[in-house]
């Protein structure tokens, strides 16, 4: 087996449309992390946004004066005092938060943000406010109440904006006016190029079907490019004492192998270059996970990225093992990736239209999306808590499993007939 698999590697070493796909593959990484580097609010941002703030507050101050100076205001004049006071005491506050960023001093400015509406949210539930839909909801403003706290109590460096309207949730449907939903939207979008939440952003975009679909393409041809029943590599070594059973589980093992190596790279690589440009980052991170009846709970983002990458691993599984059983069926690459994906799409679109079914939950198709099932947003959306982690972990497993005995039972079909 170890003699199939080095002579697999060595294959897709020599590869040109492997190498070509891979350095794509790289190539998308290092543009991504420019982009999410770019739209990340650094240290830097917030402190020339505030110097901003100070700079229009102080003109306001020195318009007034001027005012005042011409006698078209009284400074005697409560409204005017007023003002005057409250601009000159937000710029004190806005230097205040200046020298805590430049410190580092996150404590006191999620302290400030927690104060800001704790009362507010207790309110909220004491009133039993659970049942509106209008943004911001209560539980919105619950959760991000203690995903503040769990920022502080853990010293963990936020990700930038976190104000009021920084929070958004499943269960925010009505905005009104209706025009500010977009703008919120994007309000809430968080980026962040330090090493772990990069991983974290690259794990959200990639593990999916268009994640499933580059690796179809990058190990489509393993079986039929060396021409089953014609002239290839695959011709020599069914000249040696080896079951072609064997063969096929020797490519198999090498695609989950590479599968690996590919998954692992891309974590170090997303480590490396958030490290390199920014920081490491927090391994404790939180990420928000859905419960039943409006409740939540919090995951730690390395939690989050090894369920991620463990499910997404399954799913790859899966798409590997209908793409051997049409490959041993067709003996054509391009038919049998075709077909592979066309599955898999068909699959995806029918099985939105069977959420309703008792049988659901056992459709692996379901747990493409691997995001939503680990944060139960699929859940929440299907209002079936059957859809989980765990469940998406068996039902992948047992369907890649009886795949592979279809696959078997041709390959003795083909064997007895051809």
């Amino acid at each position: 087996m170890l003699t199939i698999i080095r002579f697999e590697l060595k294959k897709m070493a020599k590869s040109n449309f492997f190498r070509f796909l891979l350095f794509g593959c790289l190539l998308f990484i290092l543009s991504y992390y420019i982009y999410v580097h770019i739209h990340t609010m650094h240290t830097d941002d917030l402190i020339l946004e505030n110097e901003a703030d100070i700079s229009m507050m102080q003109s306001e101050i020195n318009s007034i004066e001027d005012s005042i100076e011409a006698g078209e205001l009284e400074a005697e004049d409560k409204e005017t005092s007023d003002r005057l006071e409250d601009l000159k005491g937000t710029i004190r506050a806005e230097q205040e938060e200046i020298k805590r960023f430049e410190k580092g001093e996150w404590t006191p400015l999620l302290n400030k943000e927690i104060e800001q509406y704790e009362q507010h949210v207790e309110n909220r539930i004491f009133r039993d406010e659970y049942y509106s839909a209008a943004w911001p909801t209560l539980f919105t403003e619950e959760s991000k109440l203690e995903y503040h706290k769990w920022l502080r109590d853990k010293e963990i460096t936020p990700v930038y904006p976190i104000h009021f309207l920084s929070w958004v949730t499943l269960y925010d449907q009505v905005y009104e006016p209706s025009d500010i939903e977009e703008s919120i939207k994007k309000l809430s979008t968080k980026y962040s190029s330090t090493g772990i939440y990069f991983t974290h952003h690259v794990f959200t975009f990639v593990f999916n079907i268009l994640g499933a679909c580059f690796f179809l393409f990058l190990f489509g041809d393993m079986v039929t490019k060396e021409g089953l029943g014609k002239n290839g590599s695959i011709q020599l070594l069914r000249t040696q004492p080896i079951r072609r059973s064997k063969l096929f589980i020797g490519k198999f093992l090498t695609m989950l192998l590479v599968t690996l190596l590919l998954l692992l790279g891309t974590v170090l690589l997303s480590f490396i270059l958030g490290t390199i440009f920014d920081r490491f980052g927090d391994w404790d991170y939180p990420v928000l996970i859905y419960g039943e009846e409006y409740s939540f709970s919090f995951m730690n983002m390395v939690t989050f990225l090894l369920q991620s990458a463990s499910l997404f691993f399954l799913v790859l599984i899966f798409c590997y093992s209908i793409l051997f059983l049409f490959s041993i069926i067709t003996k054509k690459a391009l038919v049998s990736i075709g077909l592979t994906i066309a599955i898999l799409f068909a699959g995806i679109g029918l099985s939105a239209d069977s959420v309703m079914s008792m049988i659901a939950p056992y459709i692996p198709f379901h747990y493409f999306s691997v995001r939503e099932v680990i944060t139960n947003e699929l859940a929440l959306t299907l209002e079936n808590s059957s859809f989980s982690f765990n469940q998406g972990m068996i039902v992948l497993a047992v369907s890649s499993l009886l795949l592979w005995l279809v696959a078997y039972g041709v390959t003795i079909f083909q064997k007895r007939f051809s």
